[in-house]
């Protein structure tokens, strides 16, 4: 690709990535954000102290600590609309040293309203609540940050109708934060200017502690998630028939809630139990060796990015991914190098992947290696100089 031509189209502009104290100090000058006082390490003014409001759709574990480091650098107010978006890893509460508001999703256009925000960000989960913030923070003369999770838009109904407003909406952004380069590359397509590529942040801290945990006699497979269609269970089950891992002392362990079941039970080697807490989902990651993410893209989800791929990672699983896994698309899990990708639905080379990390132990610990290598980009703390790189870009 010749220099200078970007892969997302003219519409988009690359940001590089500069400094925490370069973008803090550059924050400190803004008459509408307030840095807070003494970071990174010397005391900083501004005109006024105006936060910046974060319509979270949910808290989700992973984001915790990212958020906490965020309300430590700059003055936020998030609001928690606890909306009914599917997820398989939990919902969390933050930290009473993250300044909150408690408010509903129709509660959210008086608040914009109030005078009392600098710029309002908004994440495309839960189309109500999005639809109503963005076209309120239009009306009010704000800065309007997205965070884009989405890879594609979803083909439902309320999606299509949905798209239209998703256009409008990016038009009016100040700034975009992506997952990665598929949201990215969406938001483009549908009219972004400027859009900061980013990552959804891994609690580090939390996933790499260590844990004592025997994995014992044979290989270890692991799938955790929903137990529905799009995560791909039943591409999963038909790959492990084919594979005869079972055959060989190997065990595949399914954790997870959800409406799917297989017709005629589980196969042999295969066991099934409920979601865990994250304490115990950390031995979980600790006790296998491969973590199997099969999902597959249907009319109403396409996996965004796929969290446990980073968290288990974290604790040195291989892993082996569908490449419609927004991990897979946006390299954390890169085929060949930290882990191997195998088209969706099929179950024939997933069963062939499976095979293959059972049979070649080096190749095993070399993806496992590489993959606990690059997790460490997806800390909070890059995360936080995204985003205030983004809110630069808005408030300028």
């Amino acid at each position: 690709m010749p220099a200078g031509v970007s892969p997302f189209g003219a519409a988009f502009t690359p940001q590089r990535r500069d400094s925490s104290r370069a973008i803090t100090d550059r924050l400190a000058s803004t008459p509408r954000l307030c840095v807070k006082p003494g970071y990174p390490d010397t005391p900083v003014t501004t005109t006024t102290e105006k936060p910046l409001l974060i319509l979270l759709a949910q808290v989700l574990p992973n984001r915790v600590a990212a958020i906490e480091r965020l309300a430590a650098e700059i003055s936020i107010e998030v609001v928690d609309l606890a909306n009914d978006v599917p997820h398989g890893g939990g919902l969390a509460r933050l930290p009473d040293s993250v300044p909150q508001v408690d408010a509903t999703t129709w509660e959210i256009p008086k608040l914009i309203r109030s005078g009392r925000y600098g710029a309002v960000m908004i994440e495309t989960q839960g189309p109500t609540s999005f639809s109503l913030a963005a076209f309120s923070t239009h009306r009010a003369g704000l800065p309007l940050i997205v965070w884009v999770g989405l890879q594609e838009v979803p083909g439902t109904l309320r999606w299509r109708v949905g798209r239209r407003i998703l256009r409008r909406v990016f038009r009016w952004s100040s700034a975009v934060l992506s997952y990665g380069e598929p949201q990215s590359r969406l938001a483009a397509s549908l009219g972004a200017e400027t859009v900061v590529t980013s990552m959804d942040p891994v609690d580090l801290d939390f996933w790499t502690t260590p844990v004592s945990m025997s994995r014992g006699d044979g290989l270890k497979f692991l799938f955790a998630g929903r137990q529905e269609i799009e995560k791909g269970p039943h591409i999963l089950l038909d790959a492990w028939r084919r594979s005869g891992l079972a055959d060989q002392g190997a065990t595949l362990r399914m954790i997870g809630d959800g409406t799917w079941s297989p017709d005629g039970g589980y196969p042999a080697g295969i066991s099934v139990q409920h979601s865990v807490a994250r304490e115990q989902m950390r031995e979980v990651y600790a006790a296998s060796d491969v973590l199997v993410v099969p999902s597959i893209t249907t009319r109403t989800f396409k996996e965004p990015w796929g969290i446990v791929v980073a968290e288990a990672m974290c604790q040195g699983l291989a892993v082996v991914s569908s490449d419609s896994v927004g991990a897979a698309l946006g390299g954390l899990a890169t085929d060949g190098e930290t882990a191997l990708v195998v088209p969706e639905g099929d179950a024939a080379a997933l069963a062939q992947a499976m095979e293959r990390l059972a049979g070649d132990e080096a190749l095993r610990l070399r993806l496992a290696a590489a993959g606990r290598e690059r997790v460490e980009d997806f800390k909070p703390d890059i995360w936080v100089d995204d985003l205030k790189k983004a809110v630069e870009i808005a408030v300028a």
